[in-house]
């Protein structure tokens, strides 16, 4: 059973790690083909400050306070319980490895299962809501709107089973006699329920558990890297280089004047437009004419669900129709249809729109059709 375990666990990370390989080279080559930007690596003191704030602190996920929070558990448990996927490799040679220095060190072990517990709790309550807001459920309202849904159910059931894993080890290490309960505050009571079981079985069982907690972990690393524009897990990734590279170096936002138009990432000159190349592109004509930087967030933008069917569908990602008033609201984008609407309409205030923007329809129902279509009407002609 060992050798089984460590034949299939090392073939599918050399897989994983090959595929991963090919699907960074492939995200590189896209970036590549934009143009340069040089007003991203200024103050690069505030940037690392901005990204450091914007992702260890979640400043920007915990203004949705429940939601946030579990985001937080989930985000840092997949950073530091990395941890134990290089533990479980060790596992599957001897049952009793342990990392070195920090293997038994309490505060790593006290929190590495603290966190373990309330990532399992985060990953629920994210489930949870994702069941809740369902398309199907709150139609065009929900923020899983346009999202390919299976990704998120895929990476949602990753964490569980490396949570799930993660205890079943730290019972079994337990029961092996790895320390007292001091090492295992929160997991000794799972060892106890072992007991009964001999040396050779709670070896089989650390052999057999290390194998699938590695085996799920590489089946996610191979799913993402076959499928390059699966935000939902990507930006977990990529939202470091987001968030350092962002138009403001303090993490404000980029509102304002327009940025002046640029070829190859220099300002134009307009007085010197005779002296351009020939094949100088003024504006965007194709992908290549934009600068790097939006090549990078067009291919990473997050959704809720996955990115890939919302480009399909031309569907903004979630974090874009949250600041979109019309998609709120589900009206046209236009200007012209949006000036036809009611007085009491045009004056609602944003307030109520963004306090009401969960449920199925965020319109007080008086100013809404029994067919559920806005109340536009038609501009006169001339």
């Amino acid at each position: 059973m060992q050798a089984a375990a460590v034949v299939v666990s090392v073939t599918l990370t050399l897989v994983a790690i090959a595929l991963a390989a090919r699907a960074v080279s492939e995200i590189v080559r896209v970036i590549r083909l934009g143009e340069p930007v040089h007003d991203r690596t200024d103050r690069l003191g505030w940037r690392l400050t901005t990204m450091l704030r914007e992702t260890l602190g979640h400043t920007r996920m915990l203004k949705w306070s429940a939601v946030g929070a579990a985001h937080w558990f989930v985000f840092v448990g997949f950073g530091l319980l990395f941890f134990t996927l290089v533990t479980a490799y060790g596992q599957l040679f001897d049952a009793e490895f342990a990392l070195p220095l920090i293997g038994q060190w309490y505060p790593f072990e006290w929190v590495a299962e603290f966190i373990t517990w309330a990532m399992l709790v985060g990953i629920a309550l994210l489930i949870a809501i994702r069941l809740r807001s369902h398309p199907a459920r709150t139609g065009r309202p929900s923020r899983f709107t346009g999202s390919t849904m299976w990704q998120g159910y895929y990476v949602e059931a990753t964490v569980v089973g490396v949570g799930l894993c993660i205890l079943v080890l730290r019972g079994a290490e337990y029961a092996l006699g790895a320390g007292s309960q001091a090492h295992f505050p929160l997991t000794f009571f799972i060892g106890d329920a072992m007991r009964g079981l001999s040396t050779g079985a709670l070896e089989s069982t650390v052999f057999v558990v290390a194998a699938v907690k590695i085996v799920i972990s590489m089946a996610w690393l191979i799913v993402i890297a076959t499928h390059v524009t699966m935000g939902v897990a990507w930006h977990r990734f990529t939202a470091f280089v987001n968030i350092l590279f962002k138009r403001e170096a303090d993490g404000g936002t980029a509102l304002g004047a327009a940025k002046p138009l640029t070829i190859k990432g220099e300002p134009v000159d307009f007085e010197q437009l005779d002296d351009l190349d020939e094949d100088a592109a003024l504006g965007v004509g194709k992908v290549e004419d934009f600068s790097w930087r939006h090549c990078w967030t067009s291919r990473r933008a997050p959704s809720a669900g996955g990115a890939s069917r919302n480009a399909r569908r031309g569907t903004p990602p979630s974090r874009c129709r949250r600041s979109c008033w019309s998609w709120t609201c589900a009206t046209t984008r236009t200007p012209r249809p949006r000036t036809s609407l009611p007085v009491a309409a045009r004056t609602w205030p944003a307030t109520n729109a963004r306090r009401q923007s969960s449920s199925p329809t965020c319109r007080p129902r008086r100013w809404q059709r029994p067919s559920g279509r806005s109340w536009a009407r038609p501009m006169p002609k001339g």
